[in-house]
């Protein structure tokens, strides 16, 4: 996925782990690890200052993406997280599921609100 900027790629891996690229030059800006399965998606927030990924180990993580640091982890689904992404305003994320169900999170909290 491009930053709105276009300057940078984030990337999703089987390896559990999602990667902050350099357009210009392909150089890996930053390696997010915490996730104990492999990746499914990855988005950025409509700033860039965050991302969110989603996981096979049932969970979405938000991540602030200057620092690398997991901000949240929202556990709530009982089966693989198939896709994750932030709502406009970046105010709430949107999670769909193995388990038949989407799920809308604060953002800030990591509380589940549906």
């Amino acid at each position: 996925v491009l930053s709105s900027d276009g300057e940078e790629l984030l990337t999703a891996s089987l390896d559990g782990t999602a990667k902050l690229w350099a357009v210009e030059g392909a150089s890996c800006l930053r390696t997010f690890v915490g996730h104990n399965g492999g990746l499914t998606s990855a988005a950025f927030g409509p700033d860039s200052c965050e991302i969110v990924t989603s996981s096979e180990d049932h969970t979405a993580k938000i991540w602030c993406t200057p620092s690398g640091t997991c901000k949240l982890t929202l556990d709530g689904h009982a089966s693989v997280v198939a896709s994750a992404s932030f709502s406009p305003d970046g105010q709430q994320v949107i999670t769909t599921s193995h388990d038949c169900l989407t799920r809308l999170w604060c953002a800030k909290e990591g509380r589940c609100l549906r």
